[in-house]
């Protein structure tokens, strides 16, 4: 498990990279302080993770969405490798 700020910084970056908090909150018609929250705790909600994994095209993984838990939520993905 990833440390809380390096998750932070991860689901952080994602967003960024798929265009930023501001066409997102405007993609889902949410507040922009809803995406805040999300990089705050480090996990976007599983099925907006799909969406912008999706119309991204990849760009935000969803692995990278949700850093300390995909595997939970998507079995199809492998599981990180422990951390030494």
């Amino acid at each position: 498990m990833l440390a809380h700020s390096e998750a932070q910084a991860i689901v952080r970056t994602a967003i960024r990279n798929a265009g930023g908090v501001t066409k997102w909150a405007r993609r889902f018609g949410i507040q922009r302080g809803s995406i805040y929250e999300w990089i705050e705790r480090a996990e976007v909600p599983s099925d907006r993770a799909v969406i912008i994994e999706r119309e991204s095209c990849g760009v935000a993984k969803r692995q990278d969405l949700r850093p300390n838990d995909y595997w939970d939520w998507w079995p199809d993905l492998p599981r990180p490798k422990e951390r030494e």
